[in-house]
């Protein structure tokens, strides 16, 4: 089993599941960011840094996104490949996610550690009742 990114990446390519993969098996195509099978070690580090939720165990993968297997899989072929694929699905179902803002567009708990592309405030998050950090700059 390897770790698949789907469609939350399309245009995002946050990358970092880059920082944390121990052996370097994401790469950065024209649109999204895909996991060479053979070099992943299905250790998950990956899954729990993307800000888009876009990383899955492939046993995991939600069916409606079944063609990322194929996307993934094509790494050893390279972009010649994939961003074509991409491109097609994108296209076939409307791909328009909006860019991230600054780094994780969430709340993250303070017993994470923020993004360090943002600049964060601490405060009460309403609906959970405790403290937390908005990743999003300040205005």
């Amino acid at each position: 089993m390897t770790y698949i990114i789907a469609e939350p990446c399309i245009d995002i390519k946050d990358k970092s599941c880059i920082d944390v993969c121990p052996v370097d098996c994401i790469h950065e195509m024209g649109r999204m960011l895909v996991i060479d099978p053979e070099e992943c070690i299905d250790c998950g580090a990956c899954e729990p840094e993307c800000p888009v939720e876009a990383i899955f165990p492939e046993d995991a993968l939600p069916d409606k996104w079944e063609p990322f297997v194929k996307i993934n899989y094509a790494f050893p072929v390279g972009a010649a490949e994939i961003d074509p694929l991409v491109d097609a699905y994108a296209t076939e179902y409307n791909v328009q996610n909006e860019p991230l803002a600054c780094g994780k567009p969430r709340w993250e708990s303070v017993s994470r550690l923020p993004s360090r592309r943002c600049f964060l405030h601490a405060s009460r998050d309403p609906e959970a009742g405790n403290l937390r950090f908005p990743v999003t700059p300040p205005l």
